[in-house]
């Protein structure tokens, strides 16, 4: 992936610059634009992703290495961020002629900062949307400005070997697409598509499939409809989604979750229909809208207080937030309704297709039964391959989703003494985090102590 060029001063006498980067730059497209901005002053070398960031060694005149220095900083991808940048300059080493992206390195602490997952970006969501678009409708399109990057990753550094998408091998399109430093997904590490990437597939809960593709999108929304909960594969784990409006599918949302009172959030397909119920200020307004897309309380709109009553229960605020995935974006496209969104992460990473389905359809309580046996009432939909192959997105033709990696521990047995003291709450994306210890018992941190057994004080 070499760009050709000449030095352009050739009298000039040529220096080197080696600059070693941490912080936030895998997963961001910061080395594409290290790329184009190499070839914007003519520079000579390369660019690498490493275990503890970014490292790039350029050559070329001295003015031209001291003006991509500070451009480094000053024009990097909005969703970078650089913790430390330390540059060196050396004597020139003759590099060939031309910049490339070389393969990540490897073999060294691994300190680098994984990004989160980010919403997608509106450039992507156009395409989802545009009849005439080979990604028209295709729930997982993403760039290097979107899409997945802590649900998908396995290891560092950042490259498609690395995450759960090394199973789909990029047709010749996408392959262009991320050769080619003029277009937004170059180096795009999920880069798919429906010829090559993940499908959906819609299960029911004795875990066969009844639909996939497009038709799995529209039936989940019809059970939606329904009344039914819907387990909906997401970003970091599968997501209990039901009809906000339907007091009885919120009711036994309720009772299977044990949830007597405690708010639900809401998930709204825009943000004028969001404005109907709540008040939204220009400030709340543009967090929903961010890359972020957090779970923003809201007032009630006066005389809304009756809507979405079971949601939560005598209070004033509601919880809501905006589709963030392509997927959410369909899904809400085609309900046109509010929906309760449940975060429900699987508690271990499934070794087959039917124990994933079940044992997150377990999870979601829609059966108070053993963790292997499927509920009496629900629907998945979850991405699959379609064909045999080995991953953690496929197995054996058959639909299987990629491991949830939650930085949080698992909730402790509920039957357990010490789970009145230690409850945490599993967060996904754009969920405020864990819980806190219950007010109505009594918690103390430990006591550090010293080598010798005594109590260590400041």
């Amino acid at each position: 992936m070499t760009e050709p060029g000449e030095n352009p001063a050739s009298q000039v006498p040529a220096a080197r610059l080696r600059v070693a980067i941490r912080g936030a730059v895998q997963g961001v497209g910061f080395r594409p634009f290290v790329f184009r901005l190499a070839g914007e002053l003519k520079l000579n070398g390369w660019v690498a992703n490493t275990p503890q960031g970014v490292s790039i060694e350029a050559e070329g005149p001295p003015a031209a290495l001291r003006e991509f220095l500070l451009k480094l900083a000053r024009e990097k991808p909005p969703r970078s961020s650089i913790h430390s940048l330390e540059p060196s300059f050396l004597d020139a080493a003759g590099l060939p002629p031309g910049f490339e992206i070389r393969e990540s390195t490897g073999g060294e602490e691994k300190t680098a900062v994984v990004m989160p997952d980010i919403a997608t970006c509106p450039e992507c969501l156009a395409e989802v949307l545009d009849p005439r678009n080979r990604r028209f409708r295709y729930p997982f399109t993403n760039c290097t400005n979107c899409g997945p990057r802590y649900s998908l990753i396995e290891a560092l550094p950042y490259d498609r070997p690395n995450t759960t998408m090394r199973a789909f091998e990029m047709c010749p399109e996408c392959r262009a697409e991320y050769g080619d430093p003029r277009d937004r997904r170059f180096h795009a590490q999920p880069n798919a598509c429906p010829a090559c990437g993940p499908r959906l597939a819609l299960w029911n809960p004795a875990g066969q499939r009844l639909a996939s593709g497009d038709a799995a999108l529209r039936g989940a929304a019809a059970a939606i409809r329904k009344g039914h909960i819907v387990a909906v594969k997401g970003l970091g784990g599968f997501q209990l989604i039901v009809d906000a409006w339907n007091d009885g599918a919120v009711e036994h949302l309720r009772h299977a979750k044990e949830r007597e009172e405690k708010p639900f959030a809401l998930m709204y397909h825009s943000l004028e229909a969001l404005k109907k119920s709540c008040e939204v200020s220009p400030l709340e307004a543009r967090l929903l809208a961010s890359p972020e897309s957090p779970i923003v309380l809201l007032r009630r709109k006066p005389g809304q207080e009756g809507a979405c009553a079971g949601v939560a229960p005598g209070n004033p605020h509601l919880g809501v937030m905006l589709p963030y995935t392509p997927l959410h974006h369909l899904l809400m496209a085609e309900l046109g309704l509010p929906v309760v969104r449940r975060a429900e992460t699987a508690p271990t990473s499934p070794s087959s297709p039917t124990s994933a389905t079940r044992s997150s359809g377990s999870r979601a309580s829609l059966r108070s039964s053993s963790s292997t046996t499927a509920p009496s009432r629900g629907t998945w939909m979850t991405p699959s391959c379609g064909s045999s192959s080995t991953g953690n997105w496929s197995c054996a033709g058959r639909a299987a989703t990629p491991p949830c990696r939650c930085p949080f521990p698992a909730p402790p047995d509920r039957s357990s003494p010490w789970a009145r003291t230690s409850r945490t709450r599993l967060p996904s994306r754009g969920t405020a985090g864990p819980s806190y210890p219950s007010t109505s018992a009594t918690w103390r941190p430990p006591r550090r102590t010293e080598p010798s057994g005594t109590p260590w004080r400041r």
